[in-house]
């Protein structure tokens, strides 16, 4: 199954947008929206361009699946989590078009609408993990589990809640959670802690370029991220920078897709 593997920001880029942070915190919102799609169509299927919609919510019940009432309402979650980024990158492709590309303005008042989603959502799920433990794949199904590591992902105000996460996803049984998802969780959670990553998923946009944050052993990246289903870095980097940094084409051309191995 192909999925997409979103670039994150820093816990620095999350908050202070009123306060000359608006170029990380653009990043933040456009790199974390193109993930829902891929667990159900291609990634060329899920472009995001000027007129993209978030993919309708799944309704079929997957096979094994414990507590479906739990996956429907994480799945209804991150719909509206990726309703709210795809008006952001909406805005931000066409203010980049407008723009030649330089702009750092932002849109406060999405900005403010995904930001609140992010608090509630957060809110929401410290209760599942304090009454019941991680939602892993045998309780809520792939998309479920997957929801809500992306939920956790967001949830960069708390990053207590964060690292419990990271740690009750490393402690699941074999095949229960994605490694690709706790590979991007150990990231955002050590670029807080010593400002450093293993895999390169936390990255910043440098005069229209995309460059990962300090890497802890930049010899092996590629080898570490090959070894949690992720792309060699380079491909990753300009990928998202032809989908999210760059304005997009005017001449009908259409982008190829983010490269992103099956699902683990």
């Amino acid at each position: 199954m192909s999925r997409f593997h979103p670039l994150q920001c820093t816990e620095g880029a999350h908050g202070d947008f009123r306060h000359g942070r608006t170029a990380a915190f653009r990043l933040l919102i456009a790199v974390s929206v193109a993930w829902f799609a891929a667990t159900r169509v291609s990634a060329a299927d899920a472009q995001p361009s000027k007129d993209a919609q978030p993919p309708a919510e799944a309704s079929e019940r997957p096979p094994g699946v414990a507590d479906q009432s739990l996956r429907q309402e994480l799945l209804d979650r991150v719909a509206a989590d990726q309703k709210a980024r795809f008006a952001m990158i909406r805005w931000m492709r066409e203010e980049a078009a407008a723009q030649k590309g330089d702009s750092n303005r932002v849109d406060l008042a999405k900005a403010e609408a995904v930001q609140k989603l992010d608090r509630d959502n957060t809110q929401w799920l410290k209760g599942v993990v304090e009454r019941s433990g991680w939602p892993n794949r045998s309780r809520v199904g792939e998309d479920g589990a997957h929801a809500a590591w992306l939920l956790v992902q967001h949830a960069d105000h708390d990053p207590g809640f964060q690292k419990t996460c990271l740690q009750l996803m490393q402690a699941a049984p074999p095949g229960e959670v994605s490694l690709t998802d706790v590979a991007y969780l150990t990231d955002r959670v050590m670029v807080k802690e010593t400002n450093q990553q293993l895999y390169g998923t936390q990255a910043r946009l440098v005069n229209g370029k995309c460059e990962p944050l300090p890497l802890k052993d930049p010899a092996r990246v590629d080898e570490l991220r090959k070894s949690v289903g992720l792309p060699p870095l380079r491909d990753y980097l300009k990928s998202v920078e032809e989908l999210y940094a760059k304005p997009a084409p005017d001449d009908g051309t259409k982008r190829g897709p983010l490269p992103g191995p099956s699902s683990p």
